[in-house]
């Protein structure tokens, strides 16, 4: 993505696949399932932006119908990308709530200011995201009781020394 671009655009979703034969495409979605896109009428894929004709969510994915892609070969032409969208066009998130793609890359450090590392992935499967760490290759809950402070800006979460311990699965 261009530069530019980057702090206007949020990554909003991956292609997963086609979905049927007439061009919609499935795609994994970036974001909490309470949040709509569907006052969103442009998304940004591989260097274009492309008018939005549909936009439907169910659990995890969403489901794009996009202008120009009619066909499921087109759709399939896709697979793999991320789509991105406007964020005047995305609605406003919740307090201590926040976009996925703005989470990915932060630095996490205790309170003392020890770096724990850097979220590479987060995990959605059960009542907390769980929040996946390169470095010590960990991850943990992202509930009350650990994170003490989330500054999107800066990139920084700090956690609290203590609870992260009680909590924090290290791979082998």
């Amino acid at each position: 993505m261009y530069p530019l671009m980057k702090d206007s655009f949020l990554a909003v979703g991956i292609v997963l696949k086609p979905q049927g034969v007439k061009g919609e495409i499935k795609a994994r979605a970036l974001t909490d399932a309470n949040v709509s896109l569907s006052n969103v009428k442009s998304f940004f894929i591989n260097d274009n932006i492309i008018p939005a004709e549909s936009v439907r969510h169910s659990g995890d994915f969403m489901f794009l119908k996009l202008k120009g892609i009619d066909s499921r070969n087109d759709a399939e032409d896709l697979r793999g990308l991320e789509i991105f969208a406007s964020r005047s066009e995305l609605p406003p998130l919740k307090k201590d709530r926040f976009y996925i793609s703005d989470i990915i890359g932060c630095s996490v450090c205790g309170e003392n200011g020890a770096f724990v590392g850097k979220i590479t992935d987060i995990l959605q499967h059960g009542s907390a995201d769980v929040y996946v760490c390169a470095k010590e290759k960990c991850m943990f809950p992202a509930i009350k009781s650990v994170i003490i402070n989330t500054e999107i800006e800066a990139k920084t979460i700090t956690v609290d020394s203590n609870e992260l311990e009680k909590v924090i699965v290290y791979e082998d």
